[in-house]
Formats: C-alpha cells, structure tokens, sequence
C-alpha cells in the first residue's frame, strides 16, 4: 500500500471513531415513569428521535382504589429518574428530583393496607397525601407502614 494510500485510510478511520464518539454523548431517546399519587397508577413517557408516547398500567392499588373511592384525575408525580440514551444504548442524561413520599410504599403493601383499613382511617390517609405539606404527606405514609406492621 501506498503512503497516500495508508493516509487517506488512516484520516477515514480516526474520522469514523471520532463520528461514533460524538454520537454516544447524543440522546436520542428518554424514559421517565409517573405514578398517581392517588390510585398509583403508572404513566411512561418516551420520546424517540423528537416523538413522544405515553403509556400507561394499572398496579395493585388502582384496581382497589377505582372499586372503592370516587373516580378523580390523576395527580402525576415522579416515581423514577428521567434516564436518556444515545443510538447505541449508553445513558447519556440522569436527572432525578424529589419524590412524593406514598412512591416509598409499594402498589401492593398499600392494598393490604386500604383493605385492613377502616373508614375513617383512610379518610386520614388519602387527607395526608393530598396535603401540600410534605410533613403531612410523610405522616400519612408513616400511618401506612405502621398499621401495615401492626397486622404481623
């Protein structure tokens, strides 16, 4: 081979590495997941290539919480961290934030507890976690988790 020759092939490939380089810094695709802080049902947004779509699943507790309490618009909040991807599946973006406090009581611990629950019990709940005060909000989770331990 030629010393042009090698050059060119040389100048081609450092080209191409440097061209797939640029590209894994590149997001192309995001994932966040939501839940309702009501019914705890899950929303997943994702965008590809500038398009986006929504999709969205029932858990333990919606399925109890649409049989039980009145029907309401969901109240969408941050279950996971917002995660980015280049084309070749690399996580180019992390980007996480604070969480409402019922996204640390698991779908189906919180339907054992609405089922064990009385009237008035609930009421209190559902009370605390619509409140604005995240203080508020983390007692009525508190409440949960211990009349979830008080039934071992």
């Amino acid at each position: 081979m030629n010393k042009p020759r090698a050059l060119k092939l040389a100048c081609g490939i450092v080209a191409a590495l440097v061209a797939v380089g640029a590209l894994m810094g590149v997001t192309v695709s995001t994932r966040a997941i939501e839940t309702c802080t009501l019914c705890r049902a899950e929303r997943t947004e994702r965008t590809f290539l500038g398009y986006s779509w929504q999709t969205h699943r029932d858990t333990e507790f919606t399925t109890w919480h649409q049989a039980h309490r009145p029907a309401h618009q969901h109240e969408w909040g941050r279950l996971t961290c917002t995660r980015g991807f280049s084309i070749f599946g690399n996580t180019t973006l992390f980007a996480c934030g604070p969480r409402h406090p019922v996204c640390d009581i698991p779908p189906d611990k919180l339907r054992q507890f609405a089922e064990q629950a009385d009237t008035n019990t609930l009421t209190i709940y559902f009370t605390g976690i619509t409140s604005t005060n995240r203080d508020t909000q983390r007692q009525a989770v508190q409440m949960a988790w211990d009349k979830l331990l008080e039934t071992k």
